[in-house]
């Protein structure tokens, strides 16, 4: 702002900053109009899922400085006419490494190929300095200046805790033990952050059955759902739960509690997470549940961070009693994923219904209008995504019915007429196979007591 003030020019656009989630874009905008009360600076927001008309207006009317994702300025820049990054001073990438996980390769090159300008400022922002961020680094910036605080820091006035549950595998009594956690361990305000964005609405739907009042944040929500998340979250300071949407970028001031329902695998993803709370000089406790099989993995991040943790031991009998209880909830949450569902159906009925109205309506101007054009599909993105997911060796692994389902699907897939080889005829197949005589085979399984008798001693006693 202090170097858009300085020079005060008559540009079209000043500043783009790219984030990777509409909420941080929300966030960073409110920020800037709290610096801006006598500043006079113009500044609007750009994200998808929202009415592209209305960005497109405010963009040819022109302001200094434009929030945005990075899949909307680059429809914004490539579709819209009057759009053009040219006259942009200072370009900003908050959390790329996050950008380039959730598959913005393409339009990261797309808008620094677009923001021309040879005196343009490039500000890159990354929790991690991996080989892609090292590759987006040569292509974007000139002659950078690295700051980097130290590596794998977390701040020492957060309280590390642990609950270890042995010999349960069971992912109800871990919803136990998090329930029993929010009602007699946890300082408000607390964020649970899970894995899946199932098991996240799942756990909601029983903490709101018990009587907390619980807010949601997970890709599956809408844009306007996931704003006023983050809203309700800020003014009533209680329970948000969510996924990783949450661990980064979002500030959410004076966080007392951190849950992690599964143990990260990731030690990046641990201090994300646990970075929540304990911020601006605070106290703050981060509690996380594991088993044993997660055990290993556990170990390890923590003696990659140097993290000292507290064992807490629950109460048995009142998690037996909340385990006894999770039973009774499974109709009423059945019910309510029943009426969601509908919900939805509904809703998505009324928007075809609409669009085919539109499509009827304004038939000729919808087919005179240029084909928007696309970097990547949402298909392609969403490859990438999972292509850089961590692999996760809890999964489970083939049982022996699948493994024996494949050999017999495989069987099925010989060409018609090929006869199937024998058992006993296998091992003709190797490749150091020489034909050996049933006799030689025979005597070599004798002398090593495979036929029953038993093998003489060596050695008497």
């Amino acid at each position: 702002m202090e170097l858009l003030l300085r020079d005060n020019r008559a540009a079209l656009f000043r500043a783009l900053i790219v984030v990777p989630t509409r909420e941080l874009a929300m966030q960073g905008f409110k920020m800037f109009q709290a610096f801006n009360v006598n500043a006079r600076l113009r500044a609007m927001v750009a994200v998808g899922k929202a009415d592209i008309g209305a960005q497109e207006f405010a963009m040819r009317r022109g302001v200094d400085i434009i929030f945005g994702t990075p899949g909307r300025l680059v429809d914004l820049s490539k579709n819209s006419k009057g759009v053009d990054f040219e006259t942009v001073e200072h370009l900003v990438f908050d959390e790329a490494d996050k950008l380039l996980e959730m598959g913005f390769k393409a339009e990261i090159d797309a808008l620094v190929a677009a923001c021309d300008n040879p005196k343009r400022q490039t500000l890159l922002f990354s929790a991690t300095l991996d080989k892609d961020i090292r590759q987006l680094c040569g292509k974007a910036l000139k002659s950078p200046i690295r700051i980097e605080p130290e590596k794998n820091s977390l701040p020492s006035l957060i309280e590390h805790q642990v609950i270890r549950l042995k010999n349960l595998k069971s992912t109800k009594v871990r919803e136990a033990v998090l329930l029993y956690a929010i009602e007699n361990l946890v300082q408000f305000p607390c964020i649970v952050f899970f894995k899946t964005k199932a098991q996240c609405h799942r756990s909601a739907i029983m903490a709101r059955i018990r009587g907390h009042k619980v807010e949601e944040l997970g890709g599956d929500l809408t844009s306007i759902q996931r704003t006023n998340a983050v809203k309700k979250f800020s003014e009533d300071r209680s329970l948000l739960f969510s996924t990783d949407l949450a661990c980064r970028g979002l500030d959410f001031p004076q966080i007392a509690y951190v849950i992690n329902f599964e143990f990260p695998t990731e030690v990046d993803r641990y201090i994300h997470r646990s970075g929540r709370t304990g911020r601006a000089g605070a106290a703050g406790i981060c509690l996380n549940l594991f088993n044993d099989k997660e055990y290993l993995d556990v170990r390890k991040i923590l003696k990659k961070s140097n993290i000292e943790v507290k064992l807490v031991k629950p109460d048995v009998k009142k998690v037996k009693e909340i385990n006894d209880l999770i039973d009774g909830y499974e109709q009423k949450i059945r019910q309510v994923t029943k009426e969601e569902t509908a919900n939805w159906h509904l809703e998505r009925a009324d928007m075809e219904i609409k669009k085919a109205q539109n499509m009827l309506e304004f038939q000729e101007e919808i087919k005179n209008r240029p084909r928007r054009e696309w970097i990547v599909s949402n298909e392609e993105r969403q490859r990438i995504r999972e292509e850089s997911k961590p692999k996760d060796r809890y999964e489970e692994a083939p049982s022996k019915r699948d493994k024996s389902k494949e050999k017999s699907h495989h069987h099925e897939e010989l060409e018609e007429g090929a006869e199937k080889p024998r058992v006993k005829d296998r091992h003709k197949n190797r490749p150091d196979y020489k034909g050996k005589s049933k006799d030689k085979a025979n005597a070599r399984a004798k002398s090593k007591g495979r036929d029953g008798s038993k093998k003489p001693s060596k050695h008497r006693y």
